[in-house]
C-alpha cells in the first residue's frame, strides 16, 4: 500500500490507494487533529477559494470524491472503518450518520514518525 509523508517534516504517514497515489502527490499535505486536545490525527491542505478565503480540504474527503462515492445525505459524514484516520484506502471509506459513527466510535491514535525535538528528554 503507497504511503504519503505528511506535515512539513513529514511526521505522519497515510496509507493511499494506488489509484489515487499520483494525484495525491501532486498536492503539499499537512495535517490537523480531530479536535483541540484530539490525538486523531487528519491529512488536510489549505485551497484558496475567491470571495471566501482558505478553505480546508481533507485527504479523505478527496479520496471519495475521486472513487464516486457521493454523500447520500446531509446527514451523513465520512468515516474510516478501521478507525485509523490516516487510512486512506477506497475500501476503508465510507459515509456515516453521526449516530452510526457514535455506535461504531474507535479511534487509533498516531505518533509521530520521529518525535519533535521538544518532546524528546534533555539531559541536563
Amino acid at each position: 500500500m503507497p504511503l504519503i509523508l505528511i506535515g512539513a517534516r513529514g511526521q505522519y504517514e497515510t496509507r493511499v490507494s494506488v489509484e489515487d497515489y499520483a494525484y495525491l502527490l501532486g498536492y503539499k499535505w499537512t495535517f490537523a487533529r480531530s479536535h483541540k486536545g484530539g490525538e486523531l490525527i487528519y491529512a488536510r491542505r489549505s485551497v484558496w477559494t475567491p470571495g471566501y478565503g482558505n478553505r480546508t480540504v481533507l485527504m479523505h474527503h478527496v479520496v471519495m470524491e475521486r472513487a464516486g462515492l457521493a454523500r447520500p445525505s446531509d446527514d451523513h459524514t465520512a468515516d474510516h472503518e478501521d478507525g485509523d484516520s490516516l487510512n486512506d484506502t477506497r475500501d476503508n471509506l465510507r459515509w456515516l450518520t453521526a449516530e452510526q459513527q457514535m455506535r461504531n466510535r474507535h479511534g487509533v491514535r498516531h505518533r509521530p514518525i520521529e518525535p519533535p525535538m521538544w518532546d524528546e528528554e534533555i539531559p541536563y
